[in-house]
């Protein structure tokens, strides 16, 4: 099982030098489980990263997008995804409805005119979308996948993932908006629930936009810190954890103060860096 980090900032990409060693663009990843299987979490800016990966010989001609919520920073890459406009590609798209709007919606908007000049019955793809279901429920079987789903604290609705490999029994879990501090009880205790059942992640992956000194600031904004997430990666008994979402005024030279404090606090923690694959276990 492997997880490659397509794009790891958040709120909007960015494009100078002093962000090249962690990377620019807008949330993406790519789960590849250990028969080839394809799913990808959020298109983001980032999703272009993901192309060369999925035309791997090795992969089918085949992809699961999960979408965790439609804030253009993790829908924004969909109309270059490459996928899309490939007659030889099948393409599930699989989402939560929030506030009503479904992935389809969601999709059908950002390509609609003025904004893409190729609406969706204009792609060559095979595109099909599902809905979430809202209780959850049993996880979803993609190939040899299983995908679970949980929601989290995030302005407008959002949820997490965990996809296990049964093959391996590699997991990981990816929560790229949550906002930890004003999580209710039950959120708390649904979310330390899902990371845990059927066993403690191999790997987290969580939102850590702000800084222990910035947060008060953007209290309310959807976001953790990344204490935060070292909390509660210590609290799931996660293996490894990837700090995600980094904010956009966030250099390289911030992020490695940050990184550095980070893996004082916990060795086997480190801020996501874009392109890098991570064999999971």
């Amino acid at each position: 099982m492997r997880l490659v980090l397509g794009g790891v900032r958040g709120t909007s990409p960015v494009a100078d030098p002093k962000f090249a060693e962690f990377g620019g663009d807008t949330s993406a990843f790519l789960v590849e489980g250990s028969n080839g299987e394809a799913i990808v979490i959020d298109a983001g800016s980032g999703v272009r990263v993901l192309d060369p990966y999925l035309r791997q010989t090795d992969h089918s001609s085949a992809v699961l997008l999960l979408m965790t919520h439609y804030h253009l920073d993790h829908l924004m890459g969909f109309p270059s995804f490459s996928v899309i406009y490939d007659s030889t590609w099948d393409l599930e798209i699989k989402g939560p409805r929030l506030d009503g709007v479904a992935a389809s919606d969601a999709v059908r908007h950002i390509l609609s005119r003025p904004f893409w000049p190729l609406q969706l019955e204009a792609l060559g793809g095979n595109i099909v979308f599902t809905d979430l279901p809202e209780d959850g429920g049993a996880p979803h079987i993609y190939h040899g996948l299983e995908v679970r789903w949980c929601p989290v604290p995030h302005l407008g609705g959002c949820v997490s993932y965990r996809l296990d490999d049964p093959a391996t029994r590699r997991s990981v879990v990816i929560a790229t908006d949550v906002e930890w501090p004003l999580a209710s009880e039950t959120e708390r205790h649904n979310f330390m629930e899902f990371c845990k059942y059927p066993a403690p992640p191999d790997l987290l992956v969580f939102d850590g936009q702000f800084t222990p000194d910035n947060y008060a600031r953007f209290r309310g904004w959807g976001h953790s810190t990344w204490q935060d997430a070292i909390d509660v990666a210590k609290l799931v008994k996660a293996g490894e954890l990837i700090i995600t979402h980094h904010h956009p005024r966030s250099d390289d030279e911030k992020l490695r103060q940050i990184e550095a404090e980070v893996k004082r606090q916990m060795p086997n923690a480190w801020l996501g860096r874009q392109d890098a694959a991570i064999e999971i276990g």
